[in-house]
């Protein structure tokens, strides 16, 4: 799992082209904390890319806000709460500000996916 941040960066270093470089970017560094306490590098506050740390705290959103096959999802609310509680811990405290700012917008996008995503689903039972 520790490792999966290496993967995909060397994944995505087959390319110069700028968007793949940022894809690579958010690949390397998603996982790393404002502490310093993430990996794979242990990178800190202002060393951690902006992408990444923009990623990082959607990767927490959806990975705690979606069912998965070993864990249901946590209540909006309760996400939120941990967000907040990790703002300057293991998320940018301005990232968490402003996603927490516009969270009901996140909340209906997350909503409009799971939507779309059930009637795709249903569609290709058929």
């Amino acid at each position: 799992m520790r490792k999966h941040p290496n993967y995909g960066g060397d994944i995505l270093s087959q390319s110069d082209d700028p968007m793949m470089e940022m894809a690579r970017e958010i690949a390397l560094c998603h996982h790393e904390k404002w502490d310093g306490s993430g990996y794979p590098y242990g990178l800190k506050a202002s060393q951690i890319p902006m992408s990444a740390r923009i990623v990082a705290i959607v990767d927490v959103f959806d990975a705690l806000t979606m069912d998965r096959c070993y864990v249901p999802a946590l209540p909006d609310c309760v996400v939120l709460s941990i967000l907040e509680d990790g703002r300057g811990k293991y998320i940018c405290p301005f990232i968490t500000d402003t996603s927490l700012a516009i969270s009901d917008e996140m909340i209906q996008l997350r909503n409009t996916i799971n939507h779309h995503s059930l009637k795709t689903t249903a569609l290709l039972s058929f």
